[in-house]
């Protein structure tokens, strides 16, 4: 997987090597995830036994921090974790009970955006052991050569007419918070006729068979938890209306320097989020990505998103599902195309100058120093 998550973990690791010794203790998908976790306590006794200069442990989510709090009972190590959203407001109420106290025990916990601070505090997480470290971006995606070309070889790959379009893009898997098939419903009809939205992230085509055989509250948790596509039938469905068929393209999963390109080319990159309970958007990696390919952001005013979009500065923040406030502020962007490209600069300048793994790096090892 190569989501938000999973570049985060991957670069703090890398870049901490570095300059530092450290141990990593990482699930590499050749082995089933039940024996990678069965054997888990084991295999971090054995790394601090044959190291015993380790003073800390780091762990990358709070799910995981939860079935590691028992090495505080048999040593006195520093420990911190980083959690990202879900793995904080997840529903269940025994899950959050497990929350609740295991996150406690912990030295530090490192929030990537305010509202995940928020929802810690909110569940009685002490605040003073609580720091925000907003996520970086890869600054060598600025780099990368726009192809001139481009659109024109993606309209023949994939039969499509992008040629004298104002064009949208999206990105991710179609859960409920991130508001696609709303989006595509209620505001694309309001849009001009030229103006197509891509939309691009897996699908699964698949119907949810395990829905049928378990009562609704415990098929949501589980929904919540595995992070399946709850949006995907609804979003079909809007897509499928003979007014936006040829308005709203899903494009599926695409590879990287593809949708690198694609951010490029496109008018605006819509974050369409909407309020699901029991879900959150902890930051939103990918605004920062479509930001330094010179793409601004018009994104939902909810969660970790405002850490990621700062309002006037690389993107938009509007109120979420207000149909009328998205609609007349992408019809504004749009008709002006010089004072757009003068912001999709000014948007790339101040993402670069705001948002690095460097940075990041930077404030986690203040938070592991202290």
């Amino acid at each position: 997987m190569i989501g938000g998550m999973e570049k985060h973990s991957y670069e703090l690791l890398t870049r901490l090597q570095k300059a530092h010794t450290v141990y990593p203790l990482l699930y590499d998908n050749k082995e089933g995830r039940w024996r990678f976790f069965l054997n888990l306590k084991k295999r971090v006794r054995k790394i601090l036994q044959e190291h015993p200069t380790i003073n800390l442990v780091y762990i990358n989510d709070g799910l995981l921090a939860c079935a590691m709090t028992w090495l505080k009972k048999e040593r006195s190590i520093k420990m911190v974790a980083t959690v990202h959203g879900l793995d904080v407001v997840h529903p269940n109420k025994i899950y959050q009970y497990i929350v609740k106290n295991n996150l406690a025990k912990l030295d530090k916990i490192i929030a990537v955006s305010s509202a995940t601070a928020q929802a810690c505090i909110q569940r009685g997480l002490d605040a003073k052991k609580i720091v925000v470290v907003k996520n970086g971006v890869d600054h060598d995606l600025a780099t990368i050569p726009i192809e001139e070309e481009f659109l024109s070889t993606f309209e023949k790959k994939h039969q499509l007419v992008l040629k004298g379009k104002q064009i949208l893009v999206t990105m991710g898997r179609p859960v409920k918070r991130k508001g696609f098939s709303w989006f595509v419903r209620e505001v694309m009809p309001q849009l001009e006729n030229d103006v197509v939205f891509l939309l691009i992230g897996p699908r699964t085509k698949k119907a949810n068979r395990f829905g049928y055989f378990i009562p609704s509250f415990i098929k949501r948790q589980i929904e919540l938890a595995t992070g399946h596509p709850t949006d995907e039938s609804a979003l079909s469905i809007a897509c499928a209306k003979p007014n936006l068929q040829e308005k709203v393209i899903e494009l599926g999963k695409l590879p990287f320097p593809e949708v690198l390109q694609l951010l490029a080319s496109a008018d605006l990159f819509i974050l369409p989020n909407i309020p699901v309970e029991g879900d959150m958007e902890g930051f939103g990696l990918v605004a920062l990505e479509s930001a330094i390919r010179t793409t601004p952001v018009v994104a939902a005013n909810i969660d970790g998103i405002t850490d990621a979009v700062i309002h006037e500065k690389n993107g938009f923040l509007l109120p979420t599902k207000d149909t009328t406030a998205w609609a007349k502020k992408i019809h504004q962007i749009l008709k002006d195309k010089e004072q757009l490209a003068a912001f999709s600069i000014k948007a790339r300048q101040f993402t670069l100058a705001n948002y690095s793994w460097a940075l990041m790096v930077k404030g986690y090892l203040e938070v592991f120093e202290y």
